[in-house]
């Protein structure tokens, strides 16, 4: 099996669709610490009070961006069997972890993994501390590392995509 892009020019489910759609949420939260940091609004703010908030920021979009992540790669892999005409994989019966998960369904793919899977493993270890026993306060490097890596994952997989001309209609 090969990753496949649908028809061209759709890019759903494709790893520039990924890719894109995580450069807009950096995007945004970009634009919400700026504010934070610079507009007049947020003067009477005290400085601790200001970077309490930014952390909080940054907290909520690493959790986010993870299982974002997560959900998009089932999408990703799920519409990758549908292409090649095989049934899509029952995400809760397979074995290991969600980034195992993954790297199996690259090799089935014969796809090369992102040289950044290890910085989603290692975050994906933190985000479920986090998650179970709160033991764990993320701050803008570990997101802005995260979403980097995880731009990269779809980037390199975008590579590796088999380009499928326009349905030709007669």
């Amino acid at each position: 099996m090969k990753l496949i892009k649908p028809p061209y020019p759709d890019t759903t489910d494709t790893g520039v669709c990924y890719w894109s759609q995580t450069g807009n949420r950096k995007t945004a939260i970009d634009l919400a610490v700026a504010a934070l940091r610079e507009l007049p609004a947020f003067d009477t703010m005290s400085e601790a009070m200001r970077e309490w908030a930014i952390e909080a920021v940054a907290q909520g979009a690493w959790v986010r961006e993870y299982h974002k992540w997560e959900t998009d790669t089932k999408s990703y892999f799920c519409s990758m069997h549908l292409r090649n005409g095989v049934t899509a994989p029952n995400w809760k019966k397979l074995d290991g972890s969600h980034v195992e998960k993954i790297e199996k369904q690259l090799a089935l793919f014969s796809a090369t993994p992102p040289a950044t899977i290890a910085v989603i493993e290692e975050n994906r270890g933190r985000v479920n501390d986090t998650k179970h026993d709160d033991s764990y306060l993320a701050g803008q490097s570990d997101y802005e590392s995260l979403v980097s890596a995880i731009s990269q994952f779809w980037e390199d997989l975008a590579a590796q995509e088999t380009f499928t001309p326009p349905d030709q209609k007669p």
